[in-house]
């Protein structure tokens, strides 16, 4: 047979992704881990059921025998067909085919260590260690077992097929609809069938697709190789991606489709889109992909007539069109031509920058969640509170709109607003684990101790159940030289040093647009206070703009309850030319998540208002200028004077009649120990020929993020409200 192999060598084209890796340095993330270390552990690469219609077709699979393989270095030539002439016979049962997930596995891993790749039976040996370590660590359903496959010509690769199956239930308010329930099966099996295709490459190593069924990706899932359904992705994806739960690097998200146009200079085209490219993305496959010229998709599927449209994601990528397991021995020998870069497809447009980001896979994932805790134990200890960890869930909506957190340790309940958790997170976790142990610092100063404790808190917020601590924490880690490691929404991410220098070349130039400075019309004027000489909190300040003509405080002041907990503003200042509206914060760090998630809702909420139900600010106005109102307290007392002297009705709704003039701010405290000021790294780069950087003054580079993609999402907004920053000088 002639190597297929050698026919792809030289194909052009070949060197667009090596050459983005010979200038950035292909990442290594392979983690050494010990026999002990395969137990089940946090599953932190969450995937999706696959649909399925549990047949596999095509391949025949013989009766169990000795198990011996007697095909494994059989592949037949391309002209040959894949099965034999039994195979054939079996049109009725393979009509339609059905939908599969492909993985390419990882073989570097420390488990696969003992396996020779030049072994006449290596694929068998690689499977059988998967099939052990998912049946120690799920003892309690059917186990996964390796069938027999009977013996035929097939082109490029090898296969051998694993099955579990389990019961499945009808639902229980279904069977009280039926009148004689014992006519039905109430005991349903399930089948879940994973597809292992296997070769040795020009080199001799073995390379192993694994193409699974419904529930069988949990065999194969921790082993897969993220790097495939990404390259996958960046050069044969069209530019629109699409994504139903799209969750950025920053911020929130009410768009779910996200254009690429080429050119497209800008921190955009990485950051936005983070999840999409490696959690959940639908894409469709551009017209000059080399996939149209496969066979099964050459006759239905081609330009003009009809797209190829695919998930892809969290290490796999399933097509949306039937397939047959006979028609993966030449799409895996496509897709490996396109993930080694001996096609002609190229990087899209747009979208080079994501090549250097990577999703970390999960042992590596489960060595830094611990390196994370670690800090956060460092922080507890010397009782500091300047790390850089945001609290929130994945969720973040859900979460943010919650009206309280419950947190449970030990039977200890302890119940916070989301904003208090995300303003101080550290402080509200000490406080837990101090409330149980009144020498809780002894008990915690060792990390054993406190590492046992923080993983037993649960925590919960409406309408969700209790979950792991973990879940809700997100945070950086920098690696000195490479880059830095960041875990958002559970999902860990290596970003280069090379996009975090793009990045913070980035932020200046918005800070150059953006930043009121000291002679700026809109700045807030009034210091921020110190009383017994620690600063006051955000409501403190707030107050401080009451009983003046131009301005209105309406913070802690929500739309009605079918927005949720939106505040439009927590200041607004009435300028000659402009409205500001301002949303406060303290610190310049991860507490910038929720003065940006703030102005994302905000200008959300108020961009329906203005097009659709005007009528909804005036109620609003007359529920805080009402007397007799639900909400009374001092500041709302003094809120209604500040109504009934300076802001009638008729004034209130002007500040919102003409959009164009409508700019949001965000306005921020830095209470770092010695004050910094970003009017200073403007001025700094407008004295110097090249871009500058922010510089080590202003390390978090998740408070970046979000403020650049605050930027880009207020952009697109349709009614294109303004954007400020302001940096609030202190006493």
């Amino acid at each position: 047979m002639a190597n297929p192999w050698k026919s792809r060598k030289g194909a052009k084209g070949e060197g667009d992704m090596e050459n983005l890796e010979v200038k950035y340095g292909k990442l290594q993330q392979e983690t050494t881990i010990s026999k002990k270390e395969t137990t089940k552990d946090e599953d932190e690469c969450d995937n999706d059921g696959e649909i399925s219609d549990n047949t596999v077709d095509d391949v025949v699979i013989a009766d169990a025998s000795d198990g011996t393989d007697h095909h494994e270095e059989s592949h037949g030539s391309e002209g040959d067909q894949p099965l034999g002439k039994e195979t054939k016979q079996r049109k009725k049962n393979t009509k339609t085919g059905c939908q599969y997930s492909i993985h390419l596995l990882n073989l570097n891993r420390e488990v696969f260590r003992e396996v020779k790749h030049n072994e006449g039976h290596a694929a068998k040996k690689i499977i059988n260690i998967l099939i052990e370590i998912y049946n120690r660590n799920h003892p309690e359903g059917d186990p996964f077992r390796l069938l027999e496959t009977k013996e035929g010509n097939r082109t490029f690769f090898d296969i051998h097929v694993c099955y579990r199956q389990s019961q499945t239930q009808i639902q229980s308010d279904i069977i009280d609809l039926i009148k004689n329930p014992e006519e039905i099966k109430k005991d349903l099996i399930k089948q879940h069938f994973v597809l292992f295709y296997s070769r040795k490459d020009e080199e001799n190593k073995l390379e192993m697709f694994a193409v699974t069924q419904d529930q069988g990706y949990h065999l194969v899932k921790k082993m897969s190789n993220f790097d495939f359904p990404k390259k996958f992705l960046l050069r044969c994806s069209k530019e629109a991606i699409y994504n139903p739960e799209l969750r950025h690097i920053a911020g929130c998200k009410h768009s779910s489709t996200t254009h690429y146009r080429a050119p497209t200079p800008g921190p955009n085209c990485f950051f936005r889109n983070i999840s999409a490219v490696f959690l959940k993305s639908l894409i469709t496959i551009k017209p000059d992909c080399s996939l149209y010229d496969v066979s099964p998709f050459k006759e239905k599927y081609f330009p003009g007539k009809k797209e190829i449209n695919a998930t892809v994601g969290n290490g796999k990528i399933q097509f949306n069109c039937n397939l047959t397991a006979n028609d993966f021995f030449v799409i895996l020998a496509k897709l490996s031509e396109i993930f080694r870069g001996h096609t002609n497809d190229r990087i899209s447009s747009g979208l080079e920058n994501l090549y250097l980001i990577d999703q970390v896979d999960c042992y590596k994932a489960k060595e830094l969640n611990e390196e994370l805790l670690r800090q956060i134990h460092k922080q507890y200890i010397e009782g500091e509170n300047d790390l850089d960890v945001s609290f929130v869930h994945y969720h973040y909506r859900d979460f943010y709109n919650a009206p309280h957190v419950d947190f449970k340790f030990r039977n200890v309940v302890i119940q916070e607003t989301p904003t208090t958790i995300i303003n101080n997170p550290m402080k509200v976790l000490s406080d837990l684990l101090n409330c149980v142990c009144e020498d809780s610092m002894k008990k915690y100063k060792k990390f054993d101790g406190f590492r046992k404790s923080f993983e037993s808190i649960k925590c919960r917020f409406y309408p969700k159940s209790y979950e792991s601590v973990y879940n809700f924490l997100e945070g950086t880690i920098q690696k000195h030289g490479d880059g830095m490691y960041c875990r958002l929404g559970k999902i860990w991410y290596f970003m280069r040093m090379d996009i975090l220098s793009f990045s913070r070349i980035e932020f200046v130039k918005l800070l150059k647009r953006r930043l009121l400075l000291n002679s700026s019309c809109g700045r807030l004027p009034k210091l921020w206070p110190k009383i017994n000489d620690k600063y006051v909190c955000e409501e403190v300040y707030n107050r401080k703009y009451m009983g003046h003509c131009n301005y209105l405080v309406f913070d802690q002041v929500f739309l009605n309850e079918g927005h949720g907990n939106i505040e439009l503003f927590d200041i607004m200042y009435k300028g000659e030319k402009n409205i500001y509206l301002y949303h406060v914060k303290t610190g310049f760090d991860q507490r910038i998540r929720v003065a940006c998630s703030q102005i994302q809702n905000a200008a959300f909420h108020l961009e329906s208002i203005l097009r659709n139900n005007k009528d909804e600010l005036e109620n609003m106005y007359d529920r805080v200028a009402d007397p007799n109102g639900a909400a009374q307290s001092d500041f709302r007392s003094q809120l209604r004077e500040d109504l009934q002297n300076f802001w009638p009705k008729e004034k209130f709704l002007e500040c919102f009649e003409d959009p164009k003039k409508i700019v949001f701010v965000l306005a921020f405290f830095d209470d770092a120990k010695s004050e910094r000021e970003l009017e200073n790294v403007v001025t700094k780069s407008e004295c110097s020929q090249t871009e500058t950087q922010p510089g080590d003054k202003f390390q978090s580079m998740i408070a970046q993020f979000e403020i650049l993609h605050l930027e880009n999402d207020l952009q697109r907004n349709i009614l294109n409200f303004g954007f400020k920053i302001c940096q609030i000088s202190r006493s």
